[in-house]
């Protein structure tokens, strides 16, 4: 069902906008979108976790909405956004790690059967995030982040 105002990813820009067809906004079925908003949302950081120097603390102002309506305080978004300094294999290792930590909610979304995340470093200073969507009809979708260490700088 299409009922969300479909984000448009720019690769060559990483940067984001909203879809427009024929002059009017495009509705998309959602999930791109919220995959989008969890993987670039900045959660607030975990308990011990190193801020970059310069940056303020991340979070989500809706996590205290969702803290007050819940008996179980709640984060949204990820932590991608700490990741700073030198790219190394540990680096990809955190980045697939916070992605499958703000992406959870796919396991209990009726139309994905399973999903996986893969970070890769195709130049020096870059980043590629790739998830990998197994709908429940069967159809394997790959959702493919350019250069996220610098989406919006």
């Amino acid at each position: 069902m299409e009922r969300d105002i479909e984000l448009n990813y720019q690769q060559s820009e990483t940067d984001l906008d909203i879809r427009v067809a024929n002059g009017d906004l495009k509705l998309g079925s959602g999930l791109a979108n919220r995959i989008i908003i969890s993987l670039f949302t900045w959660a607030a950081p975990a308990d011990g976790d190193e801020i970059p120097v310069g940056v303020k603390n991340g979070g989500y102002w809706g996590d205290d909405v969702v803290s007050r309506d819940s008996e179980t305080p709640g984060t949204f978004g990820s932590r991608i956004w700490e990741i700073n300094g030198k790219i190394t294999d540990e680096t990809l290792a955190n980045i697939e790690s916070y992605a499958r930590e703000s992406l959870d909610w796919l396991s209990n979304e009726s139309s994905v059967l399973e999903f996986s995340v893969s970070a890769t470093r195709p130049a020096i200073s870059q980043i590629d995030l790739t998830i990998t969507l197994t709908m429940a009809n069967g159809e394997i979708q790959s959702l493919i982040y350019a250069d996220i260490l610098n989406w919006g700088k």
